[in-house]
This record gives structure tokens, C-alpha cells and sequence, in this order.
């Protein structure tokens, strides 16, 4: 696992070490959680961007039904 130092200002390193207490667990751990949070967060805002867009495009009479699309599946797997 990788390191690094990241400066706080005085107020949110405070609201930091407050929830790390309250949490009972350190604060390298506290802030380790909120950036994997904010990651993830930040890769689902993305994937939900790329459906709108994928939406906006969708025409219900171009779609496939889904006998279709088993039967495109089936003929898929049979080529490999």
C-alpha cells in the first residue's frame, strides 16, 4: 500500500480527528474510507452520465426483444 501526506486546513483536520474519535478508529483509516467513498462515488456519477447519454439515443423500436436477444446470446456462444 502507497503513502502520502496531505496538509489539512486547521478546521477540517479538527471535524476530522472529532469523527475519527467518535468512530473509535484511526484517522489514516477514517480518511482512507472518505477517499474510497469519494472514488466510487465519483465512477458512479460517470457510469450514470454515460447511461443519460446512452438514453437520449435509446428508440424502443430499434431495441430487441428478449426472445431476440436469447437468441442473438445463443447464436453468439455457438461461434466461439
Amino acid at each position: 500500500m502507497q503513502r502520502v501526506a496531505v496538509p489539512f486546513e486547521a478546521e477540517i483536520y479538527e471535524a476530522l480527528a472529532a469523527i475519527s474519535k467518535a468512530e473509535k478508529i484511526p484517522m489514516s483509516q477514517l480518511i482512507h474510507k472518505l477517499v474510497t467513498s469519494a472514488l466510487e462515488f465519483a465512477e458512479d456519477l460517470t457510469l450514470s452520465e454515460v447511461a443519460t447519454k446512452r438514453l437520449e439515443t435509446f428508440g424502443r423500436d430499434d431495441a430487441m426483444s428478449t426472445q431476440e436477444m436469447l437468441k442473438w446470446n445463443k447464436a453468439r456462444k455457438k461461434k466461439r
